[in-house]
């Protein structure tokens, strides 16, 4: 008869278990561990048991956004993606620019640089058990305010003047309701503290996340 040393032993109970743990109910090792599938099930251990908390990659999820200064939309797009799954998004153009410039020898070497100038923003929408959307992204906005020439060694390299604003935040949204998230600088914000009224931001971002 082959014996099996202890290791192997302990390493056929806890196989065992964690295969029959991979359902609703079951027992799991311990709070905090996750069980998922690309187009299957989401699993987390919550008090020893294992609970449905969502699903990935079977459910096509619709993303609007616009971005608004005040009450003027600037721009607005839409894609659709599976849940779980990034959905980038761009609206804007590359700026190129001349980084660096030498001489070698009679040649002039030019190395080009380049720049965004828009809207750009990676959404990731995730199922939950609840019925709600939760939505993951960066947003950036960025402008190219000048493109300024510069001398530098007798040869002359271009600086672009970039003003940028990023945002990165997860969110729970209700299906198909529209929510309106703060997004920029803060304009006038000693009026706000002698008024005591919340401050706004330069720009706001609706955003309607929609199952199905």
């Amino acid at each position: 008869m082959k014996k099996l040393s202890l290791f192997s032993l302990l390493f056929a109970v806890f196989t065992s278990i964690a295969i029959a743990a991979d359902k609703v109910g079951d027992s799991c090792p311990q709070t905090g561990y996750l069980s998922s599938e690309v187009g299957g099930e989401v699993l987390s251990c919550v008090e020893g048991k294992w609970k449905l908390t969502g699903h990935v990659g079977t459910t096509q999820v619709t993303l609007v956004v616009q971005l608004m200064e005040g009450d003027k939309r600037l721009t607005s797009a839409a894609v659709t993606t599976l849940d779980g799954q990034p959905a980038p998004i761009g609206i804007g153009r590359q700026l190129s620019y001349i980084a660096e410039a030498k001489k070698e020898g009679d040649k002039l070497v030019v190395t080009p640089g380049v720049v965004k100038d828009g809207f750009f923003m990676t959404m990731t929408p995730t199922l939950t058990q609840d019925g709600k959307i939760t939505v993951e992204f960066v947003a950036s906005k960025s402008e190219v305010t000048a493109i300024q020439n510069v001398k530098q060694d007798d040869l002359e390299i271009q600086l672009p003047q970039v003003s940028t604003v990023d945002l990165k935040q997860k969110l729970a949204l209700e299906n198909g309701k529209e929510i309106v998230i703060p997004f920029g600088p803060l304009v006038e914000p000693m009026k706000s503290i002698e008024t005591g009224k919340p401050a706004r931001t330069q720009y706001t971002l609706k955003l309607v996340a929609t199952k199905g």
